[in-house]
């Protein structure tokens, strides 16, 4: 998305002269849908929101940003300096303090799934870094003001310490906190240490609501155009899993495979649970031109074309495990 940075005088709003950046963005989006369940269907998305910084007298930045289409409610402001940032508003990552603070604890889940669904709050953020010591802590807001929207009133602390490839993370969240797709962090705490050397990193946590520890291992390696991952993770006796990844690319065409020996049978991340452990995609970009086919855990296979035309972007896709086909325009600025 493009943005187009406007710098606006705010004498008429401040005592001394003053200038404050500001940045407008917005896009719109129709998509047509046709599919058996819901025959043909029209939508359209649109959004615009604007964010503004300035850096104040005393060397310290202040920002702000609100969606111009959500009214009264919506909207976040910020002061940062040498102290770190705070962070006041709405549509902030509900579980952001608790998740940097999570280091090898693979029980504990991150609630922000996807773009389409991730989780957010009205809260209270900070976050600082202080020789090698990052630390973050939120307060999520149990009510908005005017007691419309129910969250999950929770305080949360996260912090980690690095020093020669180690590094050391804790965690803590004082009540329970459900994602919109369903995913939950229980109330709780986490320790955990990770150590990286070259492309193999280990990781090994704990959770006060999980029986066993967690232990991860996982290595990357790039070969030309040839780019390999391979993993493991055990948490416990009988909980183990490998997964792993292989993608060539060559003129433009990329083919993938992807290995995880529990995604096909626990339907994580949302996907329908099946008997396939393995996926394959090609993607293939010419210009402005890129088509996508792949099949997926659940054994369906999907296939988009997209044209990239600077500000707009048409895109024709096909989800098969829905029996849906969706030709889509956005144009965004």
């Amino acid at each position: 998305m493009k943005k187009t940075m406007i710098a606006m005088a705010v004498a008429a709003a401040l005592p001394v002269t003053a200038m404050a950046d500001v940045s407008i963005s917005g896009s719109v989006k129709t998509s047509f849908e046709n599919s058996p369940s819901a025959s043909q269907t029209l939508d359209v998305d649109s959004d615009l929101d604007i964010a503004s910084t300035e850096v104040l007298a005393n060397g310290m930045t202040a920002t702000a940003s609100f969606d111009v289409g959500s009214e009264g409610n919506s909207g976040k402001a910020s002061l940062s300096g040498d102290f770190g940032t705070l962070t006041v508003g709405s549509g902030l990552d509900k579980d952001g303090a608790f998740q940097s603070g999570n280091i090898g604890s693979g029980e504990m889940a991150t609630l922000w799934e996807t773009s389409t669904s991730a989780s957010t709050a009205n809260a209270v953020h900070y976050a600082g870094s202080f020789a090698g010591l990052n630390v973050q802590a939120q307060i999520n807001a149990s009510t908005t003001a005017d007691e419309t929207t129910v969250q999950e009133n929770t305080t949360q602390i996260g912090a980690t310490y690095s020093v020669n490839g180690l590094t050391f993370g804790y965690a803590n969240n004082t009540k329970a906190i459900t994602s919109t797709v369903g995913k939950t962090i229980a109330k709780s705490n986490t320790a955990g240490v990770a150590y990286s050397f070259g492309d193999l990193s280990v990781s090994y946590g704990k959770s006060s609501v999980a029986d066993d520890a967690t232990l991860k291992a996982s290595y990357k390696m790039d070969m030309g155009p040839v780019a390999l991952t391979a993993g493991y993770a055990s948490w416990g006796a009988s909980s183990t899993k490998t997964y792993g990844s292989a993608a060539y690319t060559v003129d433009g065409l990329t083919v993938a495979m992807a290995y995880d020996s529990l995604k096909g049978a626990s339907g994580s991340k949302g996907i329908a649970a099946g008997t396939k452990t393995s996926t394959i995609s090609a993607t293939y970009v010419a210009g402005d031109l890129t088509a996508v086919i792949g099949t997926k855990f659940d054994g369906t296979t999907d296939y988009s074309v997209a044209l990239d035309l600077g500000n707009a972007d048409l895109k024709l896709a096909r989800d098969d495990s829905n029996s849906k086909t969706t030709a889509s325009y956005s144009v965004a600025f």
